[in-house]
């Protein structure tokens, strides 16, 4: 399948997404196991992020449940008290997201053109699973500087359409971490007549948080 494109900012929905891939207005968020402590020096990070799911078959009201590609950007990362974004001896300043899948669901009866009723399992053969492949920052012709693999979710937070991604089981930078990406939710313009064949978030205030 070809890598979709970001696509542009006819905003359908604003969610005030605590949960950075996840909505569902009529459901709870995705349950993730509880991250192990990272070591107390380990810094939380901060990122500028925008991530966009691609629906194959459409979701529609025939197609509940349907096989999900995604990508996505983190940028500008800093510690939460402004320094660069360095963790376990890597420059971690921009990620990119590659080789994402999982499988993607709405319930019956609800109206998926919003955005807010799509979820993803955090766990499970139909988990979202993705690599994130690392950038330092202020190179010529940087190189990538580590790479983590993770799974997600996408689901509410606090009624706002989030992902939420678990580093748990990465040998990466951020073995152990926890990411939370919120922010505003856009579909594609022809949902009503086509199905759901884009899901585009753009974090609110532009920020993800990765904690320990």
């Amino acid at each position: 399948m070809k890598t979709p494109r970001l696509f542009g900012n006819r905003a359908v929905a604003v969610l005030t997404v605590t949960c950075a891939a996840a909505l569902l207005c009529v459901s709870s968020a995705p349950a993730f196991p509880r991250a192990p402590a990272a070591p107390s020096q380990t810094p939380k990070t901060l990122y500028n992020s925008m991530f966009q799911l691609s629906f194959d078959p459409p979701l529609s009201h025939t197609h509940r449940t349907t096989d999900i590609v995604a990508v996505a950007a983190l940028t500008n990362g800093v510690t939460a008290t402004g320094g660069p974004a360095v963790v376990n001896g890597k420059n971690v300043f921009s990620g990119a997201v590659t080789d994402a899948s999982g499988k993607a669901s709405i319930p019956s009866g609800v109206d998926m053109c919003t955005g807010l009723t799509v979820t993803i399992p955090g766990t499970g053969p139909d988990a979202g699973r993705a690599t994130v492949i690392w950038q330092p920052a202020n190179r010529q012709n940087p190189s990538p500087d580590g790479q983590d693999q993770f799974t997600f979710a996408l689901g509410l937070l606090d009624g706002r359409p989030a992902a939420i991604a678990n580093f748990t089981g990465s040998t990466g930078p951020y073995s152990g971490y926890r990411s939370v990406n919120s922010g505003v939710a856009i579909t594609n313009p022809d949902c009503a007549s086509t199905g759901l064949l884009k899901w585009l978030g753009v974090a609110v205030g532009g920020t993800s948080l990765f904690t320990p």
